[in-house]
């Protein structure tokens, strides 16, 4: 071959590789071109002279959606958009709004959106527009915001907030941000506040300080607050204190009034201090005002006792001088000691001195048993010997069965001698009356002892007669007693 010929086969050559890569370029070209039509297909084009969306339009069409859940939330996207892009033109939409829950929706939507631009001009708006409680939480939101970015100046924003529940709201934001982050100087700012605002961000304060440092929220609250604020962040900061140190809370509950917080706060306390040191609690115990308190605070103590040395908290209820303190020291921590072991319970019981005691605690483990297992606890107190205790507390155990069990009540009821089925039968028939009164009666004339079968039936028709007395004279006119029976439940009611 000559080398003419080589080099036109190598220009043949080159030629065809020109056209292949010109052939791939016009090929990609073109699906270039295809794909952004095809994403131009996709995106909806702006209406002619319209470079903004029409929210308005679109607000109109999320109310008329029929879907009630789906209206107010597609009205609230559309609003915090337009809110987002031009808050003066939402603002506008909000004020020809008619007043109701959208319109304190929509009302916070743009509130929101404009103090993220303007915080002077929300402040403005708000004073003029927010009137309810629902509306006043703006405020909480924009100074929570103001301060997590500088307390101080925050404050000086207070100016522009009215009187009255949303200036509060401002306040407390303030106080709570600032004490996370400097306590002291959030104390020294509340301290200098004139009223109504010092009181409540001295409150904030405190309830925030007392998360981290109670004994420092007690101080302030003893250098700053009186009356019943002062009491309120001392309870609070109490509550907190004696998670970690109850033996210190118990020493602070004195700071309290007698009343309510003070009682509270001693229940609560007494737990916390019993659980840890039994002995050392119950001689700050002898400190709280005689009566109710101690009792309260007590049983709180024996709970706790109770549950983690139940032997020691026995001896010590055992040892009480007779009388009421101990009857009700007795009765809690019978159903206590129940909760863990009804035996060993029982056993406790009937080694108590003093009969009062022992009475009302066998009642509490019937009562606390039958929660737990009620034919258990019912047959327990029916083996008891004869008289009022057995009585009471067979009594406790059958009101809690038959709520849960009525057939295996009734049948039980049926077994008892006599001397304990009248009592049982009686009770358990005005509860049982309740539900379902005519079954009630039917089961009643079946009893077997005559004194049980009439005290049944005068108990569940008197019940009848209270809720629905045209059924239960209906019942009195046709039931299958005897004539003494219906004169006589016929007559006046009575005991």
């Amino acid at each position: 071959m000559s080398i003419r010929s080589h080099w036109r086969q190598i220009a043949a050559l080159l030629w065809v590789a020109v056209a292949i890569v010109v052939s791939l370029g016009v090929m990609w070209r073109l699906q270039d071109e295809r794909r952004q039509r095809e994403v131009e297909a996709l995106t909806p084009a702006p209406a002619a002279g319209q470079a903004k969306p029409d929210y308005t339009a679109a607000l109109a069409a999320a109310l008329k959606r029929p879907d009630a859940g789906r209206r107010e939330l597609e009205f609230g996207i559309q609003l915090r958009e337009w809110a987002g892009e031009d808050p003066e033109a939402a603002l506008t939409y909000v004020r020809r709004m008619p007043r109701g829950p959208r319109y304190t929706q929509g009302l916070l939507i743009v509130l929101d959106a404009l103090g993220r631009k303007d915080e002077s001009r929300a402040l403005q708006v708000a004073g003029e527009l927010v009137t309810t409680r629902a509306e006043q939480a703006f405020y909480a939101g924009l100074f929570e915001r103001m301060a997590g970015r500088d307390p101080a100046a925050a404050a000086t924003h207070l100016a522009a907030v009215p009187e009255g529940g949303g200036r509060a709201q401002a306040v407390r934001a303030i106080a709570e941000v600032w004490t996370a982050r400097d306590s002291a100087a959030a104390f020294a700012w509340s301290r200098q506040l004139r009223e109504p605002d010092r009181t409540a961000a001295l409150e904030s304060h405190l309830a925030i300080l007392a998360d981290t440092a109670p004994r420092e929220a007690i101080e302030h609250a003893r250098q700053a607050l009186d009356g019943p604020a002062r009491e309120r962040a001392i309870s609070r900061a109490i509550q907190h204190l004696m998670l970690t140190d109850p033996k210190a809370a118990a020493g602070l509950v004195s700071l309290l009034p007698p009343g309510e917080l003070q009682m509270f706060a001693a229940i609560d306390v007494a737990h916390e201090f019993g659980a840890r040191d039994p002995q050392a609690a119950l001689a700050w115990l002898k400190t709280l005002p005689e009566g109710e308190v101690q009792r309260l605070a007590l049983n709180n103590l024996l709970s706790a006792w109770g549950a983690t040395d139940g032997e020691a908290a026995g001896n010590y209820v055992a040892a009480m001088e007779p009388g009421p303190a101990q009857d009700a020291a007795a009765a809690h921590l019978a159903a206590i000691l129940t909760l863990t072991n009804p035996r060993t319970a029982f056993t406790w019981a009937q080694k108590l001195p003093a009969e009062s005691a022992r009475d009302v605690a066998f009642v509490s483990i019937a009562t606390a048993w039958a929660q737990q297992n009620a034919s258990a606890a019912a047959r327990w107190a029916g083996s008891l010997p004869e008289g009022p205790r057995q009585q009471a507390a067979l009594l406790g155990a059958i009101s809690h069965w038959v709520t849960h069990d009525a057939a295996g009540a009734r049948d039980f009821i049926r077994t008892l001698p006599p001397a304990s089925q009248r009592a049982a039968a009686e009770s358990a028939a005005q509860l049982l009356a309740l539900t379902d009164p005519s079954a009630t009666l039917l089961w009643a004339q079946t009893l077997p002892d005559p004194a049980a079968r009439d005290a049944a039936i005068t108990s569940a028709y008197q019940r009848w007669l209270m809720s629905a007395p045209a059924a239960a004279r209906a019942w009195l006119a046709s039931a299958d007693i005897s004539s003494a029976t219906r004169n006589r439940l016929a007559g006046p009611v009575g005991p």
